[in-house]
């Protein structure tokens, strides 16, 4: 169930990337009003939705937690990415997030001791070569070339989300998605709501076209409510290095996508660069976690203590 639903998640995200840029392309949708939009939307629909299952209280301390989780997760990473896409070219977005998997990496081993074992190291490795593979090939489809800014600025949104993934996955484990996700989307909320009330009065609605209209609901139903749902089912299963290194098929799944609706031919190096990040999500999901090692470690102390209690 973990790997179907960070599977799903990661086809919505990797038609968000080109979906939001026709919002983003109305001047009157900026990145601040496309993160009002998911941030109230989402609390709106989280919060409706919780009505319909078991109430859950949150403990005092979690609710701190939840507090800087959403921060990192939701409020954070969400602006930066919309932020940094509304002056760089999709291309150069999906390069930047094919950094996350070696930054999750980096960050569970600081802060929850996982191994960086050789298979992993192999995994993210082949991940990120056949990533860099289908986007370089389709380097020149008419994106455009991005801007330093703007990758920057989605690169300190991917380490915030490594921070989430790594930081809170205990606390994500012991409550209910929509528990969890009404909170999240709360707290942001409130934050902008001072922010957000001029915002809303100066927009022109009969302006807007239908795509930018259609555009605004992908990102907020499927991309912000939907993909916010599937995110703590698979945390609540499998390690955040197995998590991050789905985020390699998204530039795969996205030239699929344009296969099928004839944009784009399916090419060698398509083939090639997608079964290297199959290859890589296999390598990563096979490596041994922090438990493993220790089990096998008392594991093997018990039969060396057993071998010696014989001898003598």
């Amino acid at each position: 169930m973990g790997h179907l639903s960070i599977f799903a998640a990661n086809i919505i995200w990797a038609l968000n990337v080109s979906i939001a840029k026709i919002a983003l392309n109305d001047p009157q949708i900026t990145p601040f009003v496309l993160t009002l939009i998911r941030s109230f939307g989402a609390a709106i629909l989280f919060w409706l939705v919780s009505l319909f299952f078991p109430y859950e209280r949150v403990h005092r301390r979690d609710m701190w937690c939840l507090f800087v989780a959403s921060c990192l997760g939701v409020t954070v990473n969400q602006f930066t990415f919309l932020y940094g896409l509304h002056f760089t070219a999709p291309i150069d977005a999906s390069i930047v997030c094919s950094t996350t998997p070696i930054l999750t990496m980096i960050a569970a081993a600081l802060f929850l001791q996982e191994p960086i074992t050789g298979k992993k190291v192999l995994g993210i490795g082949a991940g990120a070569a056949g990533a860099l593979v289908l986007i370089l090939g389709n380097s020149n489809n008419g994106f455009g070339s991005g801007n330093l800014w703007g990758n920057l600025i989605i690169f300190f949104g991917q380490m915030s989300y490594v921070c989430y993934l790594t930081l809170f996955k205990d606390v994500i484990q012991r409550y209910s998605v929509f528990t969890l996700m009404k909170w999240m989307f709360l707290f942001p909320s409130l934050i902008y709501i001072p922010f957000a009330i001029p915002v809303f009065n100066h927009i022109n609605y009969s302006a807007i076209s239908n795509d930018v209209w259609l555009s605004i609901l992908y990102v907020l139903i499927f991309s912000t409510f939907i993909g916010y749902i599937l995110i703590p089912i698979a945390q609540k299963t499998i390690r955040p290095t197995v998590i991050s290194i789905y985020s390699y098929l998204q530039p795969g799944i996205a030239a699929v996508f344009s296969v099928m609706m004839g944009i784009d031919t399916f090419g060698w190096h398509k083939g090639i660069a997608i079964a290297l990040v199959f290859l890589g999500v296999y390598f990563v999901t096979i490596s041994k976690s922090r438990a493993q090692l220790n089990a096998e470690q008392l594991i093997k102390r018990h039969h060396q203590r057993k071998k010696r209690d014989c001898d003598l």
